[in-house]
């Protein structure tokens, strides 16, 4: 098939993480040399170092490319055939405000960025540009496929699939980075691997592992109980240990997501006591905290000279060439779970599974049900995310709450109390970016005086209690027993 010459809207262009990343993937696809490409964000700043390095390399490799850069989306949207979301609303500040405040109620949190109180915000303030980012793509360019890296991903997958974007995908790069972890623990190429993944982001089980068609998963298991390996995967491996399967992203990030690994100092010590996203509190906010202070408004990519590296194991710019071209194309992305992939899973959820690129676009496979306990598992956090997506649907700041009461770690932590106190803290923090949901505030709650213990008994209880202690007084009685006296009586002996 001959290519033509597509048009790629980057929305949230200037994205630090995938803003680089992404281009050098796009401009190195051969296929995609005659496309134009328009990178658009709501400003200048970092937009504009991102698209002067554009220029360089297309004018260093002499390429067909086009560059436009615009802060009007609209502009960017414009029959686009493709659109790549890397927005992150708030950014920063916001998340500094949600860290600050979650852990100011008790929660140890290594990434934040997916699940939890700090998670649930962030897809609430995502939410808000993508209903808006919906409309107009089904207004201006409605034939488009959206390619989503913006998390927390199944929320906002959930959340662009309530707002009519039914040609969607969300790409992770978990899959892969747990593939070349893989390969390292058994000592050959990530290449070498077919690994089956299956299940949700950034909870995407390994469901099997193979080399040159021989099953690897025994001597993987095997290899990463060595120190060398396990120091850094304590929480990874203590899941696989006790349900049997290798799990997607870091442990770090897992430990965010279930509540025995990070809900008190014990378990923090034990799985936790390392640097970075191996599990360290607060890792993802140290790292997204030095990059803020230390680029601020740089240009960070002004000694890149434009000569392109070699492209990464990312997926978005591979599926585009592929549709372009008609070719065949594996990779693990986030879909909705519409017609039943993962058979145990709800429909309404998403699901990251294996995805192929086909003549009419994407063809997700029906696969088997997950084992049981991993779907039971996965299920802890779909639960609250689909609590958030109701929330996000009907701006009800009670299902805020209760996506936050749900969630695992929050609650092995905290007490039902003080998370709705949280939420409220949160929902104020984060008024400017959702005035819906916070404008109506949480519902009172009747505060009660004293310990719950010591609050009299209602309805009866009492009389009840004495009439089964009688009972067992007079028992004892006609058995011949020395019984206990009954309220009221006096002493022995007087």
């Amino acid at each position: 098939m001959k290519p033509r010459s597509p048009v790629i809207a980057i929305i949230g262009a200037g994205s630090f993480s995938h803003g680089k990343k992404l281009l050098d993937d796009l401009l190195s696809v051969e296929e995609l040399h005659s496309s134009e490409i328009r990178l658009m964000a709501p400003h200048m700043d970092h937009l504009r170092v991102v698209s002067q390095y554009a220029a360089r390399v297309v004018d260093f490799n002499h390429l067909a490319v086009r560059i436009v850069s615009t802060t009007d989306r609209s502009e960017a949207l414009q029959k686009a055939n493709y659109v790549i979301g890397l927005f992150d609303v708030g950014g920063f500040p916001a998340f500094d405000a949600d860290y600050r405040i979650a852990s100011k109620y008790g929660l140890d949190l290594c990434i934040g960025d997916s699940a939890g109180p700090t998670g649930i915000m962030k897809a609430l303030r995502n939410a808000a540009v993508l209903r808006e980012l919906a409309a107009d793509i089904n207004r201006l360019c409605p034939d488009a496929l959206y390619l989503s890296y913006t998390n927390p991903m199944a929320v906002t997958m959930m959340a662009a699939d309530a707002f009519g974007l039914r040609r969607a995908v969300g790409l992770c790069g978990g899959a892969e980075a747990t593939r070349r972890t893989i390969a390292a623990c058994l000592g050959c190429k990530p290449g070498e691997l077919d690994v089956d993944f299956a299940g949700i982001n950034h909870m995407c089980w390994a469901l099997s592992i193979r080399q040159d068609g021989e099953e690897r998963y025994s001597l993987f298991r095997k290899n990463l109980a060595e120190p060398a390996f396990l120091t850094s995967e304590r929480v990874r491996f203590e899941v696989m240990q006790q349900f049997g399967y290798f799990v997607t992203e870091t442990s770090g990030h897992l430990s965010d997501f279930f509540p025995w690994f990070r809900s008190d100092e014990v378990l923090l010590q034990r799985y936790c006591s390392v640097e970075g996203y191996s599990g360290a509190k607060g890792a993802f906010h140290k790292y997204a905290q030095f990059v803020q202070r230390q680029i601020g408004q740089l240009d960070y990519l002004q000694f890149e000279e434009g000569k392109l590296p070699e492209p990464s194991d990312d997926y978005g710019a591979r599926i585009i060439g592929a549709l372009e071209t008609g070719s065949a194309y594996r990779f693990v992305g986030n879909v909705m779970n519409r017609d039943g992939s993962l058979p145990n899973l709800p429909r309404d959820c998403c699901v990251e599974i294996p995805v192929e690129t086909g003549a009419y676009g994407l063809v997700a496979p029906q696969l088997a049900p997950l084992p049981p306990q991993l779907a039971a598992l996965t299920m802890t956090n779909v639960i609250s995310q689909r609590l958030t997506l109701d929330a996000i649907m009907s701006s009800d700041p009670e299902l805020v709450f209760a996506a936050i009461a749900v969630d695992p770690l929050t609650s092995a932590t905290l007490d039902l109390p003080r998370m709705r106190e949280m939420t409220g803290k949160l929902l104020a923090a984060n008024s400017r970016f959702m005035p819906e949901i916070a404008e109506k505030g949480l519902r009172p709650t009747i505060a009660v005086k004293g310990s719950y213990i010591e609050e009299p008994a209602i309805d009866g209880q009492d009389s009840l209690f004495e009439i089964i202690r009688e009972f067992h007084r007079r028992r004892q009685i006609r058995q011949g027993a020395n019984p206990e006296p009954s309220p009221g009586s006096p002493p022995p002996n007087q």
